[in-house]
């Protein structure tokens, strides 16, 4: 049903002229790429380089979504009370929630101190791992439902709403495959510029549009582009667009090895870098 109603979406969104404009730049030029299921097709922005789902999303529409249709494995699978005491007893060790080589990404390239906010953090099972690491964690999460959970049932700090932060301010900022679900990334990398400590680190792991599974495969790359996936990213892109927004990135394996500054086909699945303010 769910697959019923987005094609009927975008069916009717590719007669909408605003769903035709890049989501990052607002810009009408593009470069066809190719077609996915006939309804839905890759394209690249010719001034900013990004690559979207076209037709785009109307971002008044994301909450909607992330509340009622997204289904994303261990990011919606919420545990009954029994499963959340074992799974929290064994610090969510060897389970699909299990964060050590985040963690261990963590403590070798930004270490484990400071406020730290995970944006996209679900329910909150990472946030747990992190804070045992040592921050001060805060989460962000669109789906009020999963919000709610990790602040009862976990005793967590957690946000849905970018007004709830008023002049608060992280030391790490952490973005962990939650950047290729928003409409526009114009809107989290203005925030989180804002939401910056002097100082601070941004974090950002995405799966790799430019990377050697998206360059044989294309569309036929399920993590490159799709209902939830809007959008996809390159490490040019990065390079070339966090500037703009007070952010200067470094890129890694993801192990945490540094990657040479001109790297921009690194074959790795996913791209992760780290970003400070200028």
């Amino acid at each position: 049903m769910a697959r019923w109603a987005f094609a009927w979406r975008m069916v009717q969104e590719r007669w909408h002229p605003e769903r035709s404009r890049c989501p990052y730049c607002g810009s009408r030029f593009a470069q066809f790429l190719q077609r996915k299921w006939l309804l839905i097709q890759a394209r690249k922005c010719v001034h900013c380089g990004l690559i979207y789902r076209w037709p785009t999303d109307a971002p008044a529409g994301t909450r909607d979504f992330y509340e009622q249709s997204y289904e994303g494995q261990q990011a919606t699978d919420i545990p009954d009370a029994d499963a959340l005491s074992r799974l929290t007893e064994a610090g969510f060790r060897n389970t699909q929630y299990d964060k050590r080589g985040r963690a261990a990404f963590l403590e070798r390239v930004v270490g484990n101190e400071g406020r730290f906010l995970d944006f996209g953090c679900s329910w909150g099972y990472s946030l747990f791992q992190y804070a045992q690491l040592g921050f001060a964690v805060t989460g962000f999460e669109l789906d009020r439902q999963r919000a709610r959970y990790g602040q009862e049932r976990m005793g967590l700090d957690l946000r849905s709403d970018w007004d709830a932060f008023g002049q608060e301010r992280f030391d790490v900022i952490f973005a962990d495959h939650s950047l290729e679900h928003v409409p526009n990334p114009a809107e989290p990398l203005t925030k989180w510029r804002e939401l910056a400590a002097e100082g601070a680190k941004l974090v950002v792991f995405v799966p790799n549009g430019s990377g050697r599974q998206a360059r044989e495969l294309g569309v036929k790359w399920g993590p490159l582009l799709g209902e939830s996936h809007p959008i996809a990213f390159t490490i040019d892109w990065f390079a070339r667009n966090l500037p703009r927004h007070g952010w200067l990135p470094r890129f890694y394996t993801p192990e945490g090895e540094p990657l040479r500054a001109d790297d921009y086909l690194a074959d790795q699945w996913e791209i992760a870098l780290v970003a400070t303010t200028d």
